[in-house]
């Protein structure tokens, strides 16, 4: 079995030791004998001797990679864009380590019991995002006695994404110094010449940024086993029509690592860093009094989320369209996708037919989300009035104006003429199920002690300059 060789003498160091992690809980002493005896006999068989074979209680943790890096704020402009993906907010970008092409989007933090910081923290997805839908629709269980199933954070090709992005940003700022050079030397005007060197300045400050974070992510972020965020621990099949309420089961739980989220880890928060007040404050704008509140978190840019939005308040809002008068509610979500975008949420829940491959479907009861640029508010830019959603937003959370969670979207309607185009991609009628009703399933099924009181270490909160 061993290749033994002759091999230089050297001074020895110490006796050669094979350390055995188990956990105490399921390992006996008699069980660790002999099994020590068993691992002794076949190192004799193959002339290796004066070996000790120790045992230590022991819980596997996947340490390697960086912690996330604080959300940017609009002073650090450069990077509001890039960073967002390495940021603890909600909207994480998420996958299967055995799907690496499959993107999705982390729902809701969740902790388990009442040991603040020592609690166990739990994430939520859908099922879709990380079970592979070829896999037999049953439950799955993380087993002890099977390798985990890692989720993490970033899939291939959207790591990929974020570089180019990063590349196209800093070729563009590179050649906004050459030309301001090039300005500076024809010394038209002093006017000029001064726009110049502030310009210059600027895409010199970005291009520094841009660089670091391009060498952190190739230093930090390229390998698989660097962004391993933690691994699956349950997941019901996906079932339609579940219950009186007949919503769509849909979901997934994964243990995280909390040392991986650093110092910038606020609980359940939207990061706006990508979204300026001002378009906030126009989508909100047609609200009345304070109907459409929303206080904009200008310190920080993390709209925290708390409380619940009741299905009855999705039915019958307690908001209003200041033009018709009629109830009309405000939501927002933070997808991998399409990054936080505003919504209306459309009071008559849908009814949804899911079809398989032998054209048997089945029926459930969804809350829709039509799109913002289908609404016919003030007038937005074209990149600022897109699709609410769009393909790998799916487990994002969506909640009202005034921070109350509301669905989990789990799919949602596309145009069916505009074959290989962007808008085959996204969504323009979006379906969720509320998360309340979620919870509920979670904690029936495989977490009684599971809420939403995330524990947050102040001491290590950052502070944005």
């Amino acid at each position: 079995m061993f290749d033994v060789q002759e091999q230089i003498l050297l001074p020895r160091a110490g006796p050669v030791t094979i350390w055995i992690g188990v956990s105490l809980a399921t390992t006996s002493a008699s069980i660790a004998h002999d099994a020590a005896q068993d691992i002794l006999t076949l190192l004799a068989k193959n002339r290796l001797t004066d070996i000790d074979v120790d045992f230590r209680g022991s819980i596997y943790t996947r340490a390697g990679g960086p912690a996330l890096v604080p959300p940017a704020s609009r002073a650090d402009s450069p990077l509001v864009r890039f960073v967002r993906p390495l940021t603890p907010g909600l909207g994480l970008f998420i996958s299967a380590r055995d799907m690496p092409d499959v993107q999705g989007t982390m729902t809701l933090y969740l902790e388990e019991g009442g040991q603040g910081l020592n609690s166990r923290l739990l994430g939520v997805t859908s099922r879709h995002t990380i079970v592979c839908p070829k896999e037999p629709n049953t439950t799955v269980t993380a087993q002890s006695s099977a390798p985990p199933r890692d989720v993490v954070l970033l899939s291939d090709c959207r790591l990929d994404q974020v570089i180019q992005s990063i590349e196209v940003s800093l070729l563009s700022a590179r050649r906004d110094v050459y030309h301001c050079e090039q300005n500076i030397k024809e010394r038209s005007s002093a006017s000029n010449a001064a726009h110049a060197e502030t310009k210059k300045a600027r895409a010199e400050k970005e291009i520094l940024a841009l660089e670091t974070l391009l060498a952190d992510i190739n230093r930090d972020w390229m390998s698989i086993d660097q962004r391993v965020l933690g691994h699956l621990l349950h997941s019901p099949p996906i079932r339609l029509g579940v219950g009186k309420e007949q919503f769509t089961e849909d979901w997934a739980v994964f243990e995280i690592d909390r040392t991986k989220l650093g110092p910038g880890f606020q609980g359940n928060a939207l990061d706006l860093g990508n979204m300026s007040e001002m378009t906030v404050m126009k989508k909100c704008r047609s609200g009345k009094g304070e109907d459409w509140e929303f206080d904009y978190p200008f310190d920080d840019e993390l709209f925290a989320l708390r409380d619940f939005l009741p299905v009855h308040l999705m039915r019958q809002p307690d908001a209003h369209d200041q033009r018709t008068g009629e109830p009309s509610l405000l939501v927002i979500k933070s997808g991998s996708t399409t990054g936080t975008t505003f919504g209306r949420a459309n009071g008559v829940f849908s009814l949804v037919r899911e079809y398989s491959d032998t054209d048997v479907w089945q029926m459930s009861r969804q809350w829709a989300i039509m799109s913002f640029g289908d609404l016919g508010f003030l007038p937005l830019p074209d990149d600022e009035s897109g699709a609410f959603a769009a393909l790998g937003d799916s487990g994002a959370i969506i909640a009202d104006t005034k921070g109350r969670i509301g669905g989990m979207l789990t799919g949602g309607s596309c145009k069916v003429n505009a074959p290989n185009s962007r808008e085959e991609q996204e969504l323009d009628l979006v379906y969720s199920t509320p998360f309340e009703w979620v919870l509920e399933r979670i904690k029936a099924d495989a977490f009684p002690d599971a809420h939403l009181d995330i524990k947050i270490d102040v001491q290590g909160a950052p502070s944005r300059a």
